[in-house]
């Protein structure tokens, strides 16, 4: 299908059992595992990259190793399996990323960072 748009891509996520993102490259946030996740959906991730930041395994989804195909074949036959779990994983991973997104968790972070900096230059 190629890129889709978001509005035009949620009905494929929503009809997901899962997303599965076997990705060989150092991702730096994941931004599909992030979109799944805040559909509620459990994420079958290489653990690579910053990839574990957003999946947990056993938690919001599972890892596997970059480049182990029959690994992410087990996994996702586990994920088809045990609809519990990854049901489960799914709200964990929605309640996560709804939690560590919130703007205003961000910005309270930022300005604490800055305010440490700040203290710390003046000493």
């Amino acid at each position: 299908l190629g890129r889709l748009e978001p509005e035009a891509l949620a009905p494929f996520v929503a009809a997901a059992r899962a997303l599965v993102l076997p990705s060989r490259s150092e991702e730096t946030f994941g931004l599909a595992a992030a979109e799944a996740l805040l559909a509620g959906r459990p994420v079958i991730a290489a653990n690579l990259g910053a990839l574990p930041e957003l999946v947990e395994h056993e938690v919001t989804g599972l890892l596997v190793a970059a480049g182990d195909a029959e690994g992410f074949g087990a996994a996702a036959q586990h994920v088809l399996a045990d609809e519990l779990s990854a049901a489960r994983w799914g709200r964990a991973g929605q309640e996560r990323l709804r939690t560590s997104l919130d703007p205003a968790r961000h910005v309270a972070a930022v300005t604490a960072l800055f305010e440490r900096v700040l203290l710390s230059a003046r000493r």
